[in-house]
């Protein structure tokens, strides 16, 4: 039986990366099962990007520069669709001093 298009979204989260030295805060959300893999994924675009492996930089990594940092549930969301975790997102990026700069409901 195939899944539902939505069914990724039933585990959905919303996170902060916190730097331990600076209380940077960066918000995010993810349908991945476990933060750390999540953390696992930033950790390695940010050394491609330090590496000059990528010009791809991420908000994320104001809060990684120092290497010192942790991650924090904030919130299990399960919702529908990428569209309702983004909102969600959303209103704790407006809510806390945060180095998320973007519009995510534009992305």
């Amino acid at each position: 039986m195939e899944a539902k298009p939505y069914q990724k979204y039933e585990h959905s989260k919303i996170y902060k990366i916190v730097c331990d030295e600076t209380n940077k805060i960066f918000i995010g959300s993810t349908v991945q099962k476990y933060l750390s893999s999540r953390l696992s994924q930033y950790r390695l675009l940010h050394k491609n990007y330090k590496n000059n492996q990528s010009r791809n930089y991420k908000e994320v990594f104001e809060v990684l520069e120092n290497d010192s940092y942790h991650i924090e549930l904030i919130e299990k969301y399960p919702c529908k669709n990428k569209l309702q975790l983004r909102r969600r997102e959303k209103v704790y990026v407006d809510s806390v001093k945060c180095v998320n700069k973007i519009d995510i409901i534009q992305i």
